[in-house]
C-alpha cells in the first residue's frame, strides 16, 4: 500500500520531478565544466594605440612654404614598459622626407602625444605623410595636396 501511493505520487509530480533532476544536472554540469567554460573567454590582449586625436581636423591641402603642424599619439596597452622607437615622413612623387625619428618610453596604460611640424617646399597633388612605429610595424597617415 505504501508503495503504491508513493507511486502515485510520483506519478502525479512526474513533470516537476523531471524539471528538479534536469536543474540539479545542469548545476553539476556547470560547476565540473566550469574551468573549461573560464579558459574559453577571451583574455586582456595586449596592444598598442597609434592615432591621429584630431584626424577630423587634418586638412586636405596645406601651402607651400607655411608650416604644418599636426600630431600623433601613442597609448601603450601592452602590459608593461615599452619602448616605441618611431619615424614621421612624408612621402610624395616617389620620394621620401624624414620629419622626425624618436623613441618614446611608456609605462602601462600611459600615452603620449607628439607634435610635429612640416613645412612644404614642392607643390604636389598628393603627399602622404606617415608615422610608423618600427618595433611594432604599425603605422598610420593621412594624404594631403600642397599647393603654392
Amino acid at each position: 500500500m505504501i508503495i503504491k501511493n508513493a507511486l502515485l505520487i510520483i506519478q502525479s509530480n512526474k513533470k516537476r520531478i523531471t524539471i528538479v533532476f534536469l536543474l540539479l544536472l545542469s548545476v553539476c554540469l556547470f560547476f565540473l565544466f566550469r574551468p573549461v567554460f573560464f579558459s574559453l573567454t577571451p583574455q586582456d590582449e595586449p596592444f598598442t594605440e597609434l592615432y591621429f586625436p584630431e584626424q577630423a581636423s587634418l586638412p586636405p591641402t596645406i601651402r607651400v612654404g607655411q608650416p604644418f603642424r599636426f600630431s600623433f599619439t601613442i597609448h601603450n596597452q601592452e602590459g608593461k614598459t615599452m619602448q616605441y622607437p618611431f619615424v614621421v615622413f612624408v612621402s610624395y612623387d616617389n620620394k621620401k622626407e624624414y620629419i622626425d625619428r624618436r623613441e618614446s618610453t611608456l609605462g602601462q596604460n600611459q600615452s603620449v602625444t607628439i607634435s610635429e611640424t612640416l613645412t612644404p617646399q614642392v607643390v604636389t597633388k598628393g603627399a602622404q605623410i606617415v608615422v610608423t612605429l618600427n618595433n611594432l610595424n604599425q603605422s598610420i597617415d593621412f594624404w594631403v595636396r600642397v599647393v603654392q
